[in-house]
């Protein structure tokens, strides 16, 4: 049986200042010589650059405001050529949590505010673009003609503030769930992911239960082909029918199911038996502030940590929930705790407690059906750092791209295009280097910085591949990037 991972959160050491240089990119256009990149280191808060002709890393300083204080936690930054500054985004520690737009000094790393506060809610990524197709064009060596500058917009991810269902107290008795007051349930498949070696994907159904009562959210368990949640379609949710009283057992249950002949197709449920089921007893619960399992995926498949990285504090490396909520880890392919096979992560579900259902609001107008708003795509004024909601999105994204009219962003290690004009998000393919937090485009190449290891790697756009194995460049945890185009640099003397 194959099980499947997503590799752990890996943090680099800091590289030597001279690193090898990059070997050209296949075409002119799309060649990183003339390029500069900055980059910010996020626990450490530092802003570092690196060259791409001289192969040569750079530590610019740590990142502090005008009364000294660091400011870690910039997720987000994009650059407005000619300038000095790079422009980033920063939500401070006070109660209100709002999000600031900055300056950052590009030779100095000192940071000033701009504009008033921005709404609660972190900035994610951010980036700069034309927004249509009709870039203007000039060669290498040429500054970017100032037509163009006026031209550009910055755009920017802001994930959702909005109030939660209340808190809801449970206990754990034996993976069941109890609340100690009346509560209503949603239950959220995160993945599901088991494969029979190299051949097929094991089908996967799941139910709930409340005390005796049995409830399938997501079609009949026992009808492998129509109750299947290991389709490549999840997240998926559901609000159970009831509220139910203090006391209350809830648990899910998950079976996975093998072909009865490697020869059938499996279209048909006659085609299919079942191999193991795991109830609350077999299952691991996870809630706020347990430790992240350190348990490695099968096979070089994604790890559980692929499926809860949104739920995860990186500093402590620990479970980051709501009070209400709890992970179930399902292991559906062995009953050997020891095993290598053991990854948890055949299915993965989230399960939030509220008073009632009513607090499970229904997805706003415009959002992809049963998905919730959790985030939107904003056009900041670079100026003023006034804003104007252009675009609500089912999820929070990590990275973002402006290539043309076309916005590129990645998620839980899968690289999105979004549409502002139909409102669409739509997925292209998984980028196999886990969780890509600095995203840019170069040319008609996009780039980004992988979380798994460390490594600079271009991205296919059309299947969101990486392109070759990518490079070390000497930076590690870099949560935002952005490219400065060698002719564009503001002073050239202070900059090498």
């Amino acid at each position: 049986m194959v099980l499947v991972e997503r590799p752990s959160w890996v943090t680099g050491c800091l590289a030597s200042v001279l690193v090898t240089a990059l070997p050209a990119t296949a075409s002119a256009e799309d060649s990183l010589a003339d390029l500069l990149l900055y980059g910010v280191r996020g626990q450490s808060a530092d802003l570092v650059r690196y060259d791409f002709a001289k192969g040569q890393y750079h530590p610019i300083g740590t990142i502090r405001g005008d009364r000294g204080q660091v400011m870690t936690g910039i997720e987000a930054m994009a650059y407005v050529p000619h300038s000095l500054n790079l422009i980033a985004f920063w939500q401070d520690d006070s109660a209100d949590g709002r999000a600031h737009m900055l300056y950052i000094n590009s030779i100095n790393a000192i940071a000033t505010k701009v504009g008033g506060d921005l709404d609660r809610g972190r900035i994610t990524c951010a980036t700069v673009g034309h927004g249509h197709d009709a870039a203007p064009t000039y060669g290498p060596l040429e500054a970017t003609p100032e037509a163009a500058i006026r031209d550009l917009r910055l755009f920017a991810v802001q994930q959702f503030e909005a109030e939660g269902p209340a808190a809801v107290d449970f206990r754990i008795e034996n993976g069941r769930v109890v609340p100690g007051e009346q509560a209503a349930v949603k239950v959220k498949v995160l993945g599901a992911a088991i494969s029979y070696g190299q051949y097929y994907d094991v089908p996967v159904t799941t139910y709930c239960k409340v005390n005796d009562l049995v409830i399938e959210p997501f079609g009949d368990s026992s009808r492998p082909v129509e109750g299947n949640v290991n389709d490549g379609s999840n997240p998926r949710a559901f609000v159970l029918p009831e509220t139910y009283p203090a006391g209350s057992h809830i648990s899910v249950c998950g079976t996975s199911w093998i072909k009865r002949n490697l020869e059938y197709s499996g279209d048909l449920n006659s085609h299919w038996q079942i191999y193991m089921t795991a109830d609350s007893p077999q299952v691991i619960v996870l809630r706020n502030g347990d430790p992240v399992p350190n348990i490695a995926g099968f096979l070089n498949q994604h790890s559980l940590v692929y499926y809860i990285v949104d739920y995860i504090d990186t500093d402590s490396n620990t479970i980051a929930l709501d009070e209400n909520q709890a992970i179930l880890l399902f292991e559906l392919g062995t009953t050997d705790r020891s095993s290598s096979d053991c990854d948890h992560q055949d299915l993965v579900v989230l399960l939030t407690l509220a008073r009632s259902r009513s607090e499970f609001a229904p997805a706003p107008t415009g959002v992809q059906q049963g998905a919730p708003s959790r985030a939107r795509l904003l056009e900041v004024d670079h100026t003023s750092g006034t804003c104007r909601q252009i675009m609500t999105l089912a999820r929070v994204y990590d990275g973002l791209a402006a290539v043309g009219s076309k916005f590129y962003a990645t998620s839980n290690g899968q690289l999105w295009q979004l549409d502002p004009a139909t409102g669409q998000e739509t997925m292209v393919g998984p980028t196999h280097h886990g969780q890509v937090l600095a995203l840019e485009g170069a040319g008609a190449g996009l780039y980004g910085f992988a979380s798994i290891n460390d490594r600079f790697s271009r991205f296919n756009m059309a299947n969101g591949a990486p392109i070759g194995d990518g490079h070390d460049i000497g930076i590690s945890d870099m949560t935002t990037m952005i490219f400065m185009r060698r002719a564009d640099q503001p002073d050239m003397n202070a900059m090498d």
